[in-house]
């Protein structure tokens, strides 16, 4: 990898664990939102359906900031800034492949979440 010179790989994976930390958290959150949101429309719960909108959408806000921070990680260190650059990341600075489980952990979910937001 053609890594900056100032950047280290546990710097690297630090941040890396934070920023997938963050997004675990936001996307179970948001998975619990979107089956909740279900009950509700059946239900045909207004009050209780706009504020788990207005929650679901704080949450996309927060998600699609993860992803531009993981996006600029990836460009800073020289590499495309979609899931082949990440892997290229991932490899370089998490030889032991915890944080690729975990971004595999954290797809499952957000495939599970746009299966709920049908």
């Amino acid at each position: 990898m053609r890594a900056k010179p100032d950047v280290q790989p546990a710097d690297c994976r630090n941040h890396l664990d934070s920023l997938l930390a963050e997004e675990a958290t936001i996307l179970a959150r948001l998975e619990d939102l979107l089956s909740r949101e279900h009950a509700l429309l059946v239900a045909d719960d207004l009050d209780g359906l706009e504020k788990a909108t207005d929650e679901r959408q704080s949450c996309i806000a927060t998600l699609v900031r993860l992803e531009d921070d993981r996006r600029s990680l990836c460009r800073m260190l020289g590499h495309s800034p979609d899931a082949s650059g990440l892997e290229q990341v991932l490899r370089w600075c998490d030889q032991g492949g915890r944080l690729q489980r975990r971004w595999s952990d954290s797809a499952a979910r957000a495939t599970r979440c746009r299966d709920l937001n049908v």
